[in-house]
């Protein structure tokens, strides 16, 4: 699974090399992710200390750095995941993919904004499993990108600009989340097949998961793979989990808190917090 024991006996999450590379290329996204799992206390250290150094670096580029030239583009932050990107332009796009400072928010919000007019559905492409860690931060992302927005004094038109980044983004992620989950429980029976257990999302939108396998007859077991999964679980805003020994028989059942796919969400002290929602 994606946990290890840590000294004390208590399970850690494991670092990713993905998430690894993301938080050094842009961590003003990608370093909130670190709250939203066990991660060890020095993981988050780092991960906070190189957000806090990226910041310095921010303020001092921009102190000795002409103004932007009007008009200029960025390429969004969602071409990250497109498949017609082109090789030689990646390292643009990555490092365009921060962020801004005050001067840059309203830039940002018609870029994003232009972007999600132009690609109204989020691309899975490449390992499964990536897509799907990726995708959960960039759901996490568009909730930070909208927050900052509380931290200016934005005009009329700012504030027209936000609302209508906010309710694109909303639509994106209320179309994405459904194949996300589907995906998800495909990535669980694929793993999970070694030892007799069948995983299949089902209901509305797949905010449903069912774990079938003999190994639940012992609550231990069912337990132990709740603990796995439970942050997954909540990430991509399943509503209920069901781990029975056999179809149509015993088990137990897991509820989550009822987030909407519309929801735009950041992550404070390791919860979700909805800061948008149609």
């Amino acid at each position: 699974m994606d946990h290890e024991q840590s000294e004390g006996g208590q399970e850690i999450a494991r670092v990713d090399i993905w998430l690894v590379m993301a938080i050094a290329v842009f961590p003003f996204l990608f370093v909130w992710v670190l709250l939203s799992k066990p991660y060890s206390v020095a993981i988050r250290l780092l991960g906070f200390a190189w957000l806090i150094l990226a910041v310095i670096g921010l303020v001092v580029m921009q102190g000795r750095s002409p103004a932007p030239r009007a008009g200029a583009t960025m390429p969004p932050a969602w071409q990250t995941q497109r498949k017609s990107i082109p090789a030689q332009s990646s390292t643009a796009v990555l490092k365009s993919d921060v962020p801004p400072a005050h001067a840059n928010y309203r830039a940002v919000l018609a870029r994003e904004v232009a972007s999600l007019k132009r690609d109204g559905r989020l691309e899975l492409a490449g390992d499964p499993k990536s897509a799907v860690k990726l995708a959960a931060a960039l759901f996490v992302a568009t909730g930070e990108i909208y927050q900052q927005g509380e931290l200016f004094t934005l005009t009329d038109e700012d504030k027209a600009l936000r609302a209508e980044y906010a309710r694109r983004a909303s639509a994106l992620q209320a179309e994405a989340l459904p194949r996300v989950r589907t995906l998800q429980a495909k990535l669980y029976s694929k793993g999970l097949w070694s030892e007799d257990i069948s995983v299949s999302s089902f209901g509305p939108g797949s905010r449903n998961i069912r774990f079938t396998g003999g190994l639940f007859f012992a609550n231990r077991n069912i337990q132990s793979i709740h603990e796995d999964v439970r942050g997954t679980m909540e990430t991509l805003r399943f509503k209920r989990a069901d781990f029975l020994a056999y179809p149509g028989g015993r088990g137990a059942t897991y509820t989550y808190r009822p987030v909407p796919d519309t929801a735009l969400v950041v992550i404070r002290s390791g919860h979700y917090t909805i800061v948008w929602d149609r």
